[in-house]
C-alpha cells in the first residue's frame, strides 16, 4: 500500500490506486436520487438512522451553493462539505466580477477542476464522494453527477451510493419529461425504498428537496411526505411489501 502514501502515481497497469479506493467508498454511500421534469426538480437523501436519540432534521445533507444550486453526495459525506464551501467562495466571487448569473457550464467547470485537483497533487486525497449538483437557471433545470475523478456529466436523472444500481433500473422505466412535483417526489421515495436492503442497510430518513418553476429550492417537511413514507417502507429491493 506504499504507493497510497505516494500520491497520485500511476500503477504498472496504468491506473491511480487512489481514485479506486475512493471510488469504491463513495460507491458504497448513502443513496442520493435526483429526478426531474419540465415541472421541476426533486432531490432525495438517504439518511441512516444511527442513533433513535438523534434528530436526523438538524443535520441537512442537501447543501447550498446559491439559491439556484444545490448539492449531495455518496461517500465520505464530510467531504462535500469542503468541496461545497470552496465551490460557494468561487462562484460567488465569479458571479460578482462577472455580474452574471451561474450558468451550469460554469458549475461543471469549476465543480470539475476542484474535485480533479485532488488527484493530481502530493498531500492531497482524492475526495471520496460521488457529488449531484442541481442548479436552475433561466428556468430550466439540470442534474450534474461528478465522481472521484473530477468527470461530470449532465443527465436527466442520477443516482449514486449504495443502492444507485437498482435505482437506475427503476428509473429508467419511468416518463420522468410530463411528471409533476408531486409524482417525482413519489417515485423518488419508492425508488429508494426499493434500492434499500434490510438486511444490510440501517433504516433511514429521507431528506427532500425541490425546485419548481415559481421558486427556488425549498426543503420539504417530513409531514409533507409522511403520508408516501408510509405507503413504501415496507418494500422490499423486490418491490414486493
Amino acid at each position: 500500500m506504499a504507493i497510497l502514501d505516494g500520491g497520485p502515481i500511476y500503477t504498472s497497469t496504468g491506473e491511480v490506486l487512489q481514485i479506486q479506493y475512493a471510488q469504491k467508498r463513495a460507491d458504497t454511500g448513502n443513496t442520493c436520487i435526483a429526478l426531474k421534469s419540465k415541472h421541476g426538480l426533486v432531490m432525495l437523501k438517504e439518511k441512516p438512522i444511527d442513533n433513535n436519540l438523534f434528530i436526523t432534521e438538524s443535520d441537512n445533507k442537501i447543501l447550498k451553493i446559491t439559491d439556484e444550486i444545490y448539492q449531495m453526495a455518496s461517500g465520505i459525506e464530510t467531504d462535500l462539505k469542503y468541496v461545497n464551501s470552496q465551490l460557494k467562495r468561487e462562484l460567488i466571487k465569479w458571479k460578482h466580477t462577472n455580474e452574471e448569473s451561474i450558468s451550469p457550464e460554469i458549475l461543471r467547470k469549476y465543480l470539475s477542476y476542484n474535485v480533479y485537483q485532488h488527484t493530481s497533487y502530493f498531500n492531497y486525497r482524492v475526495f471520496g464522494v460521488n457529488i449531484i449538483s442541481c442548479i436552475k437557471f433561466e428556468n430550466e433545470f439540470k442534474i450534474l453527477t461528478t465522481t472521484c475523478d473530477g468527470h461530470s456529466l449532465f443527465h436527466k436523472a442520477s443516482a449514486i451510493g449504495k443502492g444507485s444500481r437498482l435505482a437506475k433500473t427503476e428509473i429508467e422505466k419511468l416518463e420522468l419529461d410530463d411528471m409533476n412535483v408531486h409524482d417525482l417526489v413519489e417515485n423518488g421515495i419508492r425508488i429508494l425504498y426499493k434500492s434499500f436492503d434490510s438486511v444490510k442497510d440501517k433504516p433511514f430518513d429521507i431528506e427532500i428537496g425541490v425546485f419548481t418553476p415559481e421558486n427556488n429550492f425549498i426543503r420539504l417537511k417530513k409531514e409533507d411526505y409522511k403520508e408516501l413514507v408510509d405507503k413504501y417502507k415496507d418494500f422490499s429491493v423486490d418491490g414486493e411489501e
